[in-house]
């Protein structure tokens, strides 16, 4: 989960998010994620689910690739 929030950041320092805050990412896991999930997301550090977790960093690393903002591999 942690390095959901290393991307978020790098997202947020290439000024490419409307809501750069804990919310924010809440709001997008929850519009994202949510209907796919059948469950809504209340908060980034609840998720458990390994497959869930990866499917954000993979979805926040496509994210950060379409912006051209480097993601340390």
């Amino acid at each position: 989960v942690r390095f959901i929030h290393v991307l978020w950041g790098k997202l947020k320092a290439a000024d490419v998010l409307n809501d750069p805050t804990r919310p924010g990412l809440n709001k997008f896991l929850q519009k994202r994620f949510g209907d796919a999930w059948g469950a809504a997301v209340i908060d980034v550090d609840a998720l458990t689910d390994h497959g869930q977790i990866a499917t954000v960093i993979e979805a926040l690393k496509d994210w950060c690739a379409r912006e051209g903002v480097e993601v340390d591999r």
